[in-house]
Formats: C-alpha cells, sequence, structure tokens
C-alpha cells in the first residue's frame, strides 16, 4: 500500500510539470535572475560570475535553464517535485511532517542552496546547483507553485483567459506578464528602479523558504482562491489587478535570491592583512616617597617632602594605596 501511494506521488508529480505551464515562463524567470544579479555584492558576483563563465551563461539564463533544458532530459525528472508545494485542504502553513517525501520546493531551495555553498564540489555540479537554486526561488514566489492541492495549485480551475480556453496556474505563469509586457528586460529594469532601500529590508526580514512558502499560500487564498469563480472569462481587468501582485513577487525573488548568494559568498579579508591589536592603555602614574609604605596620587598632603613618580604597575609589592588620597588600585 505504502509503495502504491508513493507510485502515485511520483506519478502526480511528474504529471503536474509535464501539464502545468513553465513557472513564471521565460520572461519572469529572466526577470528574478537580472535583478538578483543587479543586487549582488563584489564578492558574490565574482564567485557568480566564475561560476556562469564555466558554461558561457548569465544568471537569467540560468534561471530559466530547468524549464528550457532540464524539463525534457529523463535523467531530472525526480526534480519535478522541486518545483512546487501543495498545501492540503484545512492546512494554512508548511507542514513538514506532511511533506511530499519526493521533495518540494522549499527542499529544493535548500539542496541546492548547500551544493551552490560548498566550495568542495566541482565547479559543473554548483553550476547546475546555481541554476535549479535561482529558478525554485522564483518558483516558490509564484502563489500557485503554493496552492491547494485539491486542484493541482490552479491547474484544475479551468477560465478563459483574453477568449483562450486556460487554468489559473497557466493565467499566473505566464498570462499576466505576457498579455502586459514584450520586453523582459525593462520590465527588469523598470521594477528594479522602483526597489527602495527600505523594501529590500523587508522582503529579507524572512529568509527561510518556509516563511515564502507561507506568503505565497496566504497571495494565493487571498488573490486567487478567494475570488475565482469556475468557467469565469478573465481580462483586461483581471490584468491589469493583478498586474502589481505578480511584479511585487518577481522584485521580491530577486532580492531574496542575491541575499541568498551575498550571505554565501561574503567579502574575504585582504591577504596578508594583519588585524589591528588593541590599543594599550595608557599607564597610570603614581608618587611614592623614599621610606614611606604607601603610594599616592599628585597633590597628597604626604608628598611635602622629596617624592618621585613611578608607573602604577611597577609599584613595589610590599606598598599599598594611600587611604587619604585613594590612587586606583592594581
Amino acid at each position: 500500500m505504502l509503495k502504491q501511494a508513493l507510485a502515485l506521488i511520483v506519478c502526480v508529480a511528474s504529471v503536474f510539470w509535464a501539464s502545468t505551464t513553465q513557472a513564471w515562463g521565460k520572461d519572469g524567470h529572466y526577470v528574478v535572475g537580472w535583478i538578483a544579479y543587479q543586487h549582488l555584492d563584489p564578492a558574490a558576483k565574482a564567485e557568480i560570475d566564475r561560476l556562469l563563465a564555466t558554461d558561457s551563461t548569465t544568471l537569467w539564463e540560468a534561471a530559466y535553464w530547468p524549464d528550457a533544458v532540464a524539463r525534457e532530459l529523463p535523467q531530472y525528472r525526480h526534480i519535478a517535485p522541486f518545483h512546487y508545494v501543495n498545501f492540503a485542504e484545512g492546512q494554512d502553513e508548511y507542514d513538514p511532517t506532511r511533506a511530499n517525501p519526493n521533495g518540494d520546493v522549499i527542499q529544493g531551495i535548500e539542496k541546492y542552496a548547500a551544493i551552490v555553498a560548498d566550495r568542495g564540489k566541482s565547479d559543473a555540479e554548483r553550476l547546475e546547483a546555481l541554476r535549479f537554486l535561482a529558478h525554485f526561488v522564483g518558483d516558490i514566489h509564484q502563489p500557485l507553485h503554493a496552492g491547494r492541492a485539491a486542484d493541482r495549485g490552479g491547474n484544475d480551475l479551468r477560465v478563459t483567459f483574453y477568449s483562450k480556453r486556460t487554468n489559473m496556474h497557466a493565467v499566473w505563469d505566464t498570462e499576466i506578464i505576457r498579455r502586459s509586457r514584450t520586453d523582459w528586460d525593462g520590465l527588469a529594469a523598470d521594477l528594479d528602479n522602483m526597489i527602495r532601500p527600505e523594501d529590500v529590508e523587508a522582503y529579507i526580514e524572512d529568509m527561510e523558504p518556509v516563511g515564502w512558502a507561507n506568503e505565497s499560500f496566504r497571495l494565493a487564498e487571498t488573490e486567487i482562491y478567494d475570488e475565482f469563480e469556475p468557467g469565469e472569462t478573465l481580462g483586461r481587468v483581471y490584468r491589469e489587478q493583478k498586474l502589481p501582485v505578480v511584479e511585487d513577487q518577481l522584485s521580491i525573488a530577486g532580492v531574496r535570491l542575491a541575499t541568498m548568494l551575498n550571505r554565501m559568498f561574503p567579502a574575504e579579508p585582504p591577504v596578508g592583512a594583519v588585524p589591528t591589536p588593541p590599543a594599550e592603555p595608557e599607564p597610570v602614574t603614581v608618587y611614592i616617597t623614599p621610606n614611606g609604605t604607601k603610594y599616592h596620587v599628585a597633590g597628597c598632603r604626604y608628598l611635602n617632602g622629596r617624592h618621585s613618580p613611578v608607573a602604577l604597575a611597577e609599584v613595589e609589592a610590599g606598598k599599598g594605596p594611600c587611604a587619604v588620597c585613594d590612587p586606583p588600585g592594581r
């Protein structure tokens, strides 16, 4: 029975990847990758550029590679569940105890992030992992890639969009963007120009993929499921209403991907740099008399006769502090 259940999960996962439109489509994943690249710190950018150069590619091309190339290759079929996570009826947050044993987008992000960060892996392994990581960070921010299990993330929600029979998953994957902009690079630049420092702070307040999945599920509930009418016809009004949500999610995904990479590859101190030692404390000077058994501060009334300055640290062990002028202790 368990084997049959697991086989069914694998089958459903394969059907999901094969039947669904490519998540965010080429333009959406290019936008996420391009925005992320603009927000890389110098050290992270140097390492990412080095990995990308091994196959003459860019971060935005890498982000689309899993849909453009890997989905057609049999050796990557097992990765299909990593593109999404489904929420069961009555579930409003990700529960790892109910996670797909074959993987989900959260597990995919964590798995491939660890490989990218591991300098002990080969460049080929790390570049492949970077491609999947960039892609899955984009996927998890598409609300219906964290949708309800009952309708396979909106794939079973049939609608007409601009006179075309389709489903809500496809509408959110590609159609809203495709009907709004034809220049992905212009869209990416426009969105990046609108990202303020305070936006970045808000976007990266939660850097856990579990939190991202929960965010997307809540968006799916409020922006899609709560308004859905079976068989409805949608068009310009719906597109204009939902485009800002799509654009926000693309921007957030790009900034979060960059932040992940920046934290993997922080700036290192220059080779040969010697840490500056802490400053030595200023020596404390006290005063002693030739035959006295005490040490004093300047101006003490017991220093009327002959006396000499001496560093506090060098005062003989047998001499104690004067009870009248109260010098510092050793």
